[in-house]
């Protein structure tokens, strides 16, 4: 009888086991994720915005989220799954937490970026440095690879030695001299032995670094708001000397240069080319700024680019606040980074694919690989003056008396670094020329118009004759658009100029106040980047749909009916008044 007992509830076990399957089977559809990726592998290499999204390794298609929370996601056609994951690690107290969620929340109403000091650097910093041994100073970046980027340049600066000692199967971000043996790569994108060291890393680079963001001009926010009222200059300068006081914006950066190198976390907010110390700002809205001590700006900066349509724009923080209800970081593809890369290869002439990043150092650095990897050549052309982000190859400035030499423009960047790296003069395409002559040329790569080095425009011959010249001798052309990019007008300068490169870097204004960066070009070279090709370059949280949401809304913005009249008309008128006002007081100005 006990047998018996015993083969009932065997077959009724059975029978529950077969019903869950079915129901299972049943339930579990992935119709709209694999809508959605079809869709993705069109405008994104892989379609992904990190290789070890795809399921390479796993197969089958990558599953598209639409929402999580706490230890919980859900697909868009609605199936739920329990995330062991936690978006590759940042989501460790749980998805979409209330807590963190409510202080973002108040923080997006005093704005998402300054480009400028804030007392919560200071905050984190405090934390950081208490809570981990080895942490005496801090320098936030916009990522781990940027963080590692930078560290091995400082090391090799710090002991002037060059090589280093890393160890197989570890992984230190995609900069180019971590790219030997890293572990997650080989497991996410399987390559071939001979690609280990990763295609289009130059051999010099194999062991090399980059920094902590290169100086570009002084923090130039503008008068207070009674100077911007039209009073009398007289009067405003005594409303000034009365009212602006730096008290708390002195403790707060006196403190700051005990936690992070020069109290900033980007050394162009230290005011070393305009003396005094920096402004601590406290929030942010339209085109003012309010710092913490209480005084009101004009902010002509707009965090550096990207508060294009003002700070803390209403619709942007709606979009923003119901987005994050659903999570601000999946670690998995997710429907925003098709809707932003299509508007992307909508708006710019040269984009067939796009490849999200974190920031525009992060950009230009898979760039430069893949176009190495693309023209199977390593030298690239720069022009004296641009700037490109952080990367060890394009830390080079090289006066004119070595201007083709490469030489390292930052302490810890090897030689071998920028050995591959040459310098020419902006708008002589004579001197272009003679280096691709010269050299087997993978690139030329330049600012459309320069912004780093003064303001610098380009004649429409020299853009033209770039785009010659790098078809003739088998060169691809770039167009660093990441200040440029949805500014000069919708499709960046390349629309403006009517001249259509072959890659194009982006960042600032995609992002709508939140880290973003991207590369994009022709769909046969972008094809090159993993997971659709062997060019490796990768990130945690590239993609994620906070940032993807407040890129779509300011894109959304920027393409209604008029607003780069508006952008022109404002921006005549401030050139125009201070143009005037120099020359009625006396100066010999231009611009």
């Amino acid at each position: 009888s006990f047998a018996g007992l015993a083969a009932g509830a065997q077959k009724r076990r059975g029978a529950r086991r077969s019903t869950a399957r079915r129901a299972v089977q049943t339930a579990f559809k992935t119709v709209e994720s694999d809508r959605i990726f079809t869709e993705a592998k069109d405008l994104m290499p892989g379609g992904v915005s990190s290789p070890v999204r795809a399921f390479k390794s796993v197969g089958g298609n990558p599953i598209v989220f639409d929402r999580v929370k706490g230890a919980y996601a859900w697909d868009v056609d609605g199936n739920k799954y329990i995330d062991y994951v936690g978006t590759w690690g940042p989501a460790i107290i749980g998805h979409a937490d209330d807590e963190v969620l409510k202080a973002l929340s108040e923080q997006m109403q005093k704005g998402t970026s300054f480009g400028a000091p804030s007392a919560l650097e200071n905050v984190l910093a405090k934390m950081v440095i208490e809570a981990v041994p080895s942490v005496e100073m801090v320098r936030f970046t916009n990522s781990g690879t940027e963080a590692c980027m930078g560290m091995i340049r400082l090391v090799r600066a710090y002991t002037k030695r060059e090589k280093v000692i890393k160890f197989e199967g570890c992984y230190h971000g995609h900069a180019d001299a971590f790219l030997v043996q890293a572990g997650l790569w080989r497991v996410a994108s399987p390559m071939p032995q001979a690609l280990r060291g990763a295609p289009a890393v130059p051999e010099a680079a194999r062991a090399d670094v980059p920094k902590g963001q290169s100086s570009t001009g002084a923090f130039a926010v503008a008068a207070l708001s009674g100077m911007a009222m039209g009073v009398t200059r007289r009067h405003a300068r005594n409303v000034a000397r009365k009212a602006f006081k730096t008290v708390e914006s002195d403790r707060i950066f006196t403190e700051a240069q005990e936690l992070m190198p020069g109290g900033v976390s980007s050394p162009v907010r230290a005011f070393k080319s305009v003396g005094g110390n920096p402004v601590v700002f406290d929030r942010v809205k339209g085109a003012y700024a309010w710092d913490v001590d209480g005084n009101k700006y004009i902010d002509y900066v707009g965090t550096w680019g990207p508060a294009i349509i003002g700070h803390a724009d209403d619709e942007v923080l709606k979009a923003l606040n119901e987005q994050m209800q659903k999570g601000t970081s999946f670690g998995a593809p997710s429907a925003l980074e098709n809707v932003l890369a299509k508007m992307v290869i909508e708006a710019v002439p040269s984009v067939e694919m796009v490849r999200f990043t974190n920031s525009g150092t992060e950009a230009c650095m898979g760039m430069i690989r893949l176009v190495r990897a693309y023209t199977k050549r390593e030298k690239v052309i720069k022009f004296e003056g641009c700037y490109h982000g952080h990367a060890d190859a394009f830390l080079v400035q090289a006066g004119s008396g070595v201007a083709t030499l490469g030489l390292p423009d930052s302490p810890g960047v090897p030689k071998g670094a920028t050995a591959g790296t040459l310098c020419a003069t902006y708008n002589d395409l004579a001197s272009v020329e003679a280096l691709l002559k010269e050299n087997e040329v993978a690139a030329v790569i330049l600012e459309p118009v320069v912004g780093n080095a003064g303001f610098i425009p380009p004649t429409k011959e020299f853009l033209v004759g770039l785009r010659e010249l790098s078809t003739k001798y088998g060169a691809l052309l770039v167009f660093d658009e990441v200040m440029t990019g949805f500014r000069i007008a919708y499709g960046g300068a390349q629309a403006y100029f009517g001249v259509t490169p072959d890659v194009t870097c982006l960042g600032k204004v995609i992002g709508g106040g939140l880290p973003v960066g991207a590369y994009g070009g022709r769909r046969d070279i972008m094809e090159m980047v993993a997971p659709a090709g062997p060019m490796y370059q990768a990130g945690t949280l590239s993609g994620n749909p906070l940032a993807m949401t407040a890129g779509i809304k300011t894109m959304e913005r920027l393409k209604q009916p008029g607003s780069y009249e508006h952008l022109d008309k404002v921006t005549g008128k401030l050139i125009n008044g201070i143009l005037q006002a120099g020359k009625d007081a006396g100066h010999a100005v231009c611009g």
